[in-house]
């Protein structure tokens, strides 16, 4: 059984993850059920913290292949900005520029690793060093 100050390090990684969100972190992520049951949040909270902290909020639901809901949140301005900047990876993989159609598709497509567009991703969740990026292998 895993020792409680490990998984309150677990819990406050998690969390973290989506407090963190920002203009140098414009995404985070988590599934909704791990945030209600493993972490003891509540989905308004989320929506709270987003309006405080100028966010947006976008719930998944169970899609088709029976992947779980996910809360996303994300600084829109500066998803956009890195949207806009690497247009050219967008268009090469056939991708929206879009921040809300940005997101939809992560959430469905996972993109292959060591590739521009896996690299604009963990971009946009503040990623750098993920050692799957193309620019560090």
């Amino acid at each position: 059984m895993p020792h409680k100050d490990s998984i309150q390090r677990d819990i406050e990684s998690g969390l973290n993850d989506l407090r963190s969100v920002g203009p140098k972190k414009p995404v985070g992520y988590l599934p909704v059920n791990m945030l209600t049951t493993y972490f003891g949040s509540s989905i308004s909270e989320w929506f709270q913290f987003a309006t405080k902290h100028r966010l947006n909020v976008m719930l998944t639901g169970r899609d088709s292949q029976g992947r779980v809901p996910f809360l996303y949140l994300y600084h829109r301005d500066a998803l956009q900005a890195l949207l806009t900047q690497k247009i050219d990876v967008l268009q090469a993989a056939g991708w929206p520029s879009h921040p809300e159609e940005f997101i939809k598709r992560m959430n469905i497509e996972d993109a292959k690793l060591g590739t521009p567009l896996y690299d604009l991703i963990a971009d946009a969740f503040g990623d750098k060093d993920n050692p799957c990026r193309s620019d560090r292998q």
